[in-house]
């Protein structure tokens, strides 16, 4: 199972940029490394001044060039917005998507309470709204694919154990009798997980 890390260091980018803007902080949304040019680093700029900004660009040597990417929306929209609504109540854009029909977002939401409290905010805007879905974070996480936890099971201890090196590591029994099923039993539940895995992924 992978894990997440909470890591700190002091990064040789745009280092020259950060100590003359200190009041502003960078919030990395892509970084491009390419074989033969230099890095794209696509980032968002919080706080400070911004004129200021553009000159410790100009001045840093870690910083071939740059573009500020910028849309200011017009004063009549500021009612209509639910972004700021959305943090009052806690509620956390992780994600978000628009067409000219719909604009779909994933959020992270503390209750249900403060999810019902938005969608009657965003409804009193004459917003129309509607929650397709609602189900805990971890839970998302392991069902995404649509494996079943035996399934998944299996797939991360025959993983974890080397079964899917080049050179394997250990044996469907070894497996097995960790798992404390029969050889047979792991062999259907690794078949089933690699054809839903595919289903899920590649289809």
């Amino acid at each position: 199972m992978s894990l997440i890390a909470d890591i700190a260091f002091c990064s040789p980018l745009m280092e020259a940029t950060a100590a003359a803007v200190p009041e502003t902080t960078f919030r990395m949304e892509d970084l491009q490394l390419v074989e033969d040019g230099p890095a794209k680093y696509l980032f968002w700029a919080e706080g400070g001044d911004l004129d200021r900004l553009d000159d410790a660009l100009v001045d840093d040597p870690t910083v071939a060039s740059f573009t500020r990417l910028r849309v200011s929306f017009a004063e009549a929209m500021k009612p209509r917005m639910t972004y700021l609504d959305a943090t009052v109540h806690d509620i956390v854009y992780l994600e978000m998507r628009s067409t000219h029909e719909e604009t779909r977002v994933r959020a992270r939401v503390p209750t249900r309470a403060a999810l019902q409290a938005y969608v009657e905010t965003c409804r009193e805007k004459d917003i129309e709204v509607q929650v397709e879905g609602l189900y805990r974070e971890e839970d998302h996480e392991q069902s995404r694919f649509g494996l079943t936890d035996p399934q998944r099971e299996a797939l991360v201890a025959a993983h974890e154990a080397g079964y899917f090196d080049s050179e394997r590591a250990a044996t469907l029994a070894e497996i097995a009798d960790d798992l404390g099923i029969s050889r047979q039993a792991l062999a259907g539940r690794l078949r089933r997980g690699h054809r839903q895995l595919i289903d899920a992924t590649l289809r």
